[in-house]
């Protein structure tokens, strides 16, 4: 896969090291409910300690640091959008310029050879980061709900479209 090129980053397909990077960032910032909409667990924890097959996950690398300040990536199948900025590097843009350039090839076809017309978002409804994000770079506000976690657990998401206003995502 190539990398995506921007103004001030470089996504580049993730290697396995950067992975592991991510999880011991989300979990030692205490941030495992925020990213995944569950209480951490012993089973959760071991879920997330590989990547989950199916998806295609880029590392988001500032062209000045030079190394990953979180990823971007998306599961075909659903169309379904994933990011995460570590913590320290939040609030400076990479968030949104990852994600909006990731959207844009991959709706151009660039990461699959296959275009596609929608991009779908789902994020926790008190993120109120998460959604200004998606807002800023036009998603648009689709639904909200809860998401059914395992066996026990439920979460209240938002659900966002890019572009907006696809009444049929979930056919």
């Amino acid at each position: 896969m190539k990398e995506i090129i921007t103004d001030k980053l470089r996504l580049t397909p993730m290697e396995a090291a950067e992975w592991e990077s991510y999880v011991s960032h989300v979990i030692d910032a205490g941030e495992v409910y925020l990213q995944y909409g569950l209480e951490p667990s012993d089973e959760l924890l071991g879920w997330i300690k590989e990547p989950t097959r199916d998806v295609i996950y880029y590392s988001i690398v500032p062209k000045e640091l030079g190394e990953a300040v979180g990823y971007v990536g998306i599961t075909p199948r659903s169309n379904n959008l994933e990011y995460y900025v570590f913590r320290e590097h939040r609030r400076k843009g990479y968030g949104s310029e990852a994600v909006a350039a990731f959207t844009s090839a991959y709706l151009a076809g660039a990461l699959t050879g296959v275009t596609e017309e929608t991009v779908v978002a789902e994020t926790l409804t008190d993120n109120d980061a998460s959604k200004g994000l998606l807002e800023k770079i036009g998603y648009q506000k689709h639904s909200e709900g809860i998401m059914i976690l395992g066996d026990r657990s439920a979460a209240a998401v938002s659900v966002y479209t890019y572009p907006g206003g696809d009444d049929d995502i979930f056919a």
